[in-house]
């Protein structure tokens, strides 16, 4: 697993860079500020970011929030003492050891997936409820214009989309559109 270390003490580095090695991670980059920690998970899309919570240049928590929200990477945050801000996200006391880092990223990587696996089915039900709201729309313009029961119009606007090879939404979206610039349903599709 490549990590990107964003930590400006060099000491520190050269222990967490060593845990690392040891445990089979690798480190595919450095950064010795936020902005630069930024710019590199942008360009080498590391699989874990390993952040020092006193990183020069400050901006700690709106990076790990960026790289965190736009699922870039996961943010393991190395802190001194447990401010406030950092119970956003996952973080470990320093001193850093074996013992306390390891698991703390495989329980980083572990929550920061299903938490994509979460956003990724919220995606799909919310682009499963559109479907359905425009096909609940168009069936009721159907019924409405054509006289159709709701089975009738349901199969309409089934065959329709196998006919024309087009996805259901689609086609309930052209009924929809063509009923509110022309008041016609079927007859023009």
């Amino acid at each position: 697993m490549r990590v990107l270390l964003a930590v400006s003490d060099p000491g520190t580095r050269n222990t967490i860079r060593e845990l690392l090695f040891h445990n089979g991670y690798s480190v595919s980059g450095e950064a010795h500020n936020a902005s630069e920690a930024l710019r590199i998970c942008r360009s080498q899309s590391p699989e874990m970011v390993i952040m020092d919570s006193e990183l020069e240049g400050g901006r700690v928590g709106q990076v790990a929030m960026i790289l965190e929200e736009d699922g870039v990477a996961p943010v393991l945050i190395l802190a001194s003492s447990a401010d406030p801000w950092i119970k956003d996200f996952s973080y470990i006391l320093k001193p850093v050891t074996a013992t306390n880092l390891i698991p703390a990223i495989e329980s980083t990587l572990t929550g920061y997936r299903k938490r994509m696996r979460l956003l990724q089915e919220v995606a799909r039900l919310q682009k499963q409820l559109a479907t359905r709201r425009a096909v609940d729309i168009a069936k009721g313009i159907l019924m409405l214009e054509q006289g159709m029961s709701e089975e009738q119009a349901h199969r309409f606007l089934q065959k329709t989309s196998m006919d024309r090879g087009l996805p259901l939404k689609a086609v309930a979206e052209a009924v929809i559109a063509l009923s509110k610039t022309s008041g016609k349903g079927e007859s023009e599709l």
